[in-house]
């Protein structure tokens, strides 16, 4: 498997890393991983990794490796979705982790992505719609 991370301090505490690359054609694919972010027990199989490729207003994704234990177990830690004030938009929310980026929105320069529509469990497959806006970058 091929390493996602470049340094191990870097998943410390921020069990999620995606991965998401933009074509012309308007579809996106990547990649989303996630583990408990303290121990090492990926090796026993114990993440979560999920290619998927979306196509405008269409999204298809597949389970490519995970374990049921692990993913029980991602609700006992509190990896949920939470509901936007406006209730049109939902965003992860890991609860016993905290991410190495306190405002990881402020980050994002030149795109902005919103899940609109998913369920709550992040190891069944999915298909949210991705809402794309071009934003002005200096």
């Amino acid at each position: 498997m091929v390493s996602l991370r470049r340094a191990a301090p870097l998943a410390l505490k921020d069990p999620i890393t995606l991965v998401v690359a933009l074509s012309n054609d308007r579809s996106a694919s990547g990649t989303l991983y996630l583990d408990n972010g303290e121990l090492f027990n990926h090796n026993k199989g114990e993440f979560l990794y999920k290619p998927f490729y979306f196509k405008k207003e269409h999204g298809q994704s597949f389970t490519m490796s995970s374990s049921e234990v692990f993913a029980d177990a991602l609700e006992k830690v509190g990896v949920s979705l939470e509901k936007s004030s406006a209730g049109d938009s939902y965003r992860a929310h890991v609860v016993k982790a905290k991410a190495a980026h306190q405002d990881a929105e402020n980050s994002v320069t030149n795109a902005q992505t919103k899940i609109k529509e998913s369920n709550s469990n992040l190891s069944k497959d999915w298909g949210p719609e991705w809402e794309y806006k071009k934003l002005d970058c200096l």
